[in-house]
């Protein structure tokens, strides 16, 4: 049996209507994995549901959709990534790749898409950059421990990673880091950036924080959840945060432009999520 690891909804959800949280329409493509550990997509696209297989020896640790949608990218721990059209069909991202363990995640930047960046198990951020029709990369950051999530920043000009280790930081894309005042004792399972560019870290310890936009000190909220986070996404136009629990619930919380509140408006059961 097939046990749903993750879901993507695309990079930039702000410009989707998620009104009650109807997803017929909208491309959503997860990830599983099976008793061997060999990575599946579990794919649906428009409604229509299918099982693909990858081309991945292990099991795959992340995905991430093209400013387009035309095509996404998947990431393995078997060192590799491979490009997907919506069909379906893949092939390998980069024959020459600076990756000699595990590749955590992979963040297509959403408003450029001959950007997108990878850390590794080997604690290097890389930022890769397509020339014509090569993939260029170099190594922009180094960090304490593995990457367990990333972001980028609502401009595209930097990315914001959290670490096994509870570290939490930005980078630029010229390596110019800045660490936050990190509230988490675990490691930080997902991040996201808010489209005013407040970011939101979710942790395995359960604890959520909404951090303000270019504050690296405290944070504006602090929220004590009773299981770890897993996930979160923006949804109804950026308008409602929808986090996602060990213990398969979700909440989903309507966000305050102006201020620094989170309001509970819904909750319930995710299904089998790990």
């Amino acid at each position: 049996m097939l046990k749903i690891h993750k879901i993507s909804f695309g990079n930039n959800l702000s410009e989707i209507d998620f009104s009650g949280l109807d997803l017929k329409e909208v491309p959503l493509i997860g990830f599983c994995f099976d008793e061997k550990s060999r990575g599946h997509f579990r794919g649906t696209v428009l409604g229509h549901d299918t099982l693909w297989e990858t081309g991945h020896r292990m099991m795959i640790s992340s995905l991430s959709w093209s400013p387009t949608w035309k095509q996404f990218i998947s990431a393995s721990h078997d060192c590799t990534m491979r490009i997907w059209d919506r069909n379906g069909n893949s092939r390998i991202f980069s024959e020459q790749t600076p990756h000699k363990v595990y590749i955590r995640a992979v963040q297509w930047c959403p408003n450029n898409e001959n950007l997108l960046v990878s850390p590794g198990d080997d604690q290097e951020i890389v930022l890769w950059q397509r020339v014509d029709v090569i993939w260029r990369y170099k190594v922009i950051a180094q960090c304490s421990s593995w990457v367990c999530s990333l972001a980028w920043s609502p401009n595209g000009k930097s990315v914001a990673c959290g670490c096994n280790a509870s570290e939490l930081f930005s980078v630029s894309l010229v390596g110019e880091k800045k660490e936050f005042a990190s509230q988490h004792e675990k490691a930080i399972r997902t991040i996201r950036f808010y489209k005013d560019g407040r970011l939101i870290s979710g942790s395995e310890d359960g604890i959520l924080c909404v951090w303000a936009a270019g504050e690296y000190g405290r944070p504006q909220i602090k929220i004590h959840l009773s299981a770890e986070v897993v996930s979160t996404q923006l949804v109804n136009h950026g308008k409602m945060l929808a986090v996602f629990t060990k213990r398969a619930a979700y909440i989903i919380y309507a966000i305050n432009p102006r201020a620094s509140l989170l309001l509970t408006v819904s909750y319930g059961s995710a299904g089998d999520v790990s």
